[in-house]
Parts: C-alpha cells; sequence; structure tokens
C-alpha cells in the first residue's frame, strides 16, 4: 500500500514537471514566432525605407550630362541597390566574422558607400582602400 502511494505521488510530480516543461515550451515558440514576426515587419520597413529614400543609381540619375555621355559611350554601368550593398556587408560580416571585409567592386555606386562610411556605418580597412566593413555597433 505504502508502495502505490509512493509510486502514485512520483508518476504526479513527474506528470507536473512534464507540464511545467511543455507549458515554458509553447512559451517560448510562442515569443519566438512574436520575435520573427517583429524582425520580418522591421526588414519590410528597412526596405521601403531604402526603397524610397535611396533609390537604384539609375532611377535616381536625372537626363542629365553624366548619363547622356554613358549612353553615347556605351558604358553602362550594373550597380547594385543600396539594400544589396547593405545586405553583402552583414551577410559578410555574419558569415565570417574573423575576416568582414568586403571587396569593394565597380557594382558598388560610389555615393551610396561614399554615405556609408560618412556616417559611420561601414569603415575601410586601414591598409587596403578598396576593402570595406561594417562598423561594430555593440560596443
Amino acid at each position: 500500500m505504502e508502495r502505490s502511494v509512493q509510486q502514485r505521488e512520483e508518476d504526479g510530480q513527474m506528470v507536473y514537471h512534464s507540464l511545467l516543461e511543455n507549458s515554458a515550451l509553447q512559451k517560448m515558440r510562442k515569443d519566438l514566432q512574436k520575435l520573427t514576426l517583429y524582425k520580418e515587419t522591421l526588414l519590410t520597413a528597412l526596405g521601403s525605407f531604402l526603397d524610397t529614400h535611396y533609390p537604384h543609381p539609375d532611377q535616381a540619375e536625372t537626363l542629365g550630362k553624366r548619363r547622356l555621355a554613358r549612353a553615347n559611350t556605351g558604358l553602362t554601368a550594373n550597380f547594385i541597390t543600396f539594400h544589396e550593398m547593405l545586405e553583402r556587408l552583414m551577410t559578410r560580416t555574419m558569415s565570417s566574422p574573423h575576416d568582414p571585409y568586403l571587396q569593394v567592386d565597380d557594382t558598388f555606386w560610389p555615393p551610396y558607400l561614399e554615405a556609408l562610411l560618412r556616417y559611420g556605418v561601414a569603415q575601410r580597412h586601414h591598409d587596403d582602400p578598396r576593402l570595406v566593413r561594417l562598423n561594430d555597433f555593440h560596443q
């Protein structure tokens, strides 16, 4: 009789602990879902902001002398958007934190790159000016 009471108490404790773990797991899942939704909202807002205020370089230029000269000489650069520049820099920083520098090539539009450097979002390598990385914002 004493054994069955003790067994029931142990079973009750196990069920209680599994319910606590299950409810904690459910709470963590719900919090993760909220954070994922919030992240998507922020990324959408950032994308629309960048599209509005930093359009693609071909759209940003007016029909001025530079665009007409490029059209006449046949030199058209395939610049990437500001959003793509930030995405490449973030990806490089996250994928290889030991070497976060990204080689600047002809696809980076110089005014957008200079804006990143001027406002402290990115910085050049101290030895090689063709390399750029994101600044550390957590310090």
